[in-house]
């Protein structure tokens, strides 16, 4: 019982350390940076799923969900 559960305990030490090695040297991460540019207010966004939502500090909230044309805007 005592060798199964250190055989656990090295098997579990081992596959963190795996992950915590892959994780440091960021395999399999690929991203593309994007700079979009000074932001700006779209005009035309009358209908669809999108809403834009903007603060007066200038944060703009982007949601998405459905949208039925029997509901009114």
């Amino acid at each position: 019982m005592i060798r199964e559960a250190v055989k656990v305990a090295i098997l579990a030490v081992v596959i963190y350390k795996v992950v915590e090695i892959s994780l440091k040297h960021k395999t399999e991460v690929h991203y593309k940076k994007h700079y979009p540019g000074e932001c700006r207010a779209i005009e035309g966004f009358n209908f669809g799923s999108e809403d834009f939502e903007v603060t007066k500090d200038g944060l703009a909230f982007i949601t998405s969900g459905l949208w039925f044309s029997t509901m009114s805007a």
